[in-house]
């Protein structure tokens, strides 16, 4: 688990990329080896870049995200996604099975989550 302070960041470079994990986000990186590139990304922001045919995958509340040969930015705000793509292609799934293939220049956030109150 990792909790990045305001002001800083943590760069972790991979075989096939990097990515960064920015200031104020809390975030678990569960692999970066040759064969997977996975990060849970709880709250704040991060970036990746990851060139070739490599897989990188980053979970977030609500959505999966999976780059190859792609680079993006990803948020997380109050239980929302955001996922701006810089180049290629990324795929983001949501917890309802929905995919969608979001290219380079292009955005997604996720739906506003409701809440209901009981009674």
């Amino acid at each position: 688990r990792v909790s990045v302070p305001v002001g800083a960041h943590l760069a972790i470079a991979f075989a096939g990329g990097r990515c960064e994990i920015g200031s104020a986000s809390e975030a678990v990186v569960e692999a970066t080896d040759r064969v997977h590139g996975r990060v849970v990304l709880a709250s704040g922001s991060m970036s990746a870049d990851v060139a070739g045919g490599d897989l990188f995958a980053v979970r977030t509340p609500d959505a999966t995200i999976r780059l190859s040969d792609a680079a993006a930015t990803i948020g997380v705000a109050a239980r929302r996604t955001q996922v701006v793509v810089m180049r290629g292609a990324v795929e983001v799934a949501t917890l309802d099975g929905a995919a969608r293939t979001i290219g380079a220049g292009g955005s997604w956030t996720s739906a506003t989550l409701t809440e209901v109150a009981t009674r």
